[in-house]
């Protein structure tokens, strides 16, 4: 596990990733708007990319699956 000052943290694991990866298991970035994340939702949605989550009140978030089923989350919570 890696951290740093600022909250950030990664952990990574050995071995054979499972065969459903859970949602804790994902990669988050934090955009600059919530507009940039809006936008971003539609060209990943125009490219075919799966979408897992969507979420625009509080905070505006979407996930998506990887190739591999991993999520990626990008987020604005301004």
């Amino acid at each position: 596990m890696l951290s740093n000052e600022t909250g950030d943290l990664l952990a990574l694991f050995s071995g054979q990733p499972p065969g459903d990866p859970v949602s804790v298991f994902h990669f988050g970035f934090e955009l600059g708007d919530a507009d940039d994340v809006r936008e971003a939702r539609e060209r990943l949605t125009e490219a075919g990319v799966r979408e897992l989550e969507w979420e625009d009140d509080w905070m505006t978030r979407l996930r998506v699956a990887d190739p591999d089923g991993y999520g990626v989350e990008l987020f604005f919570s301004g």
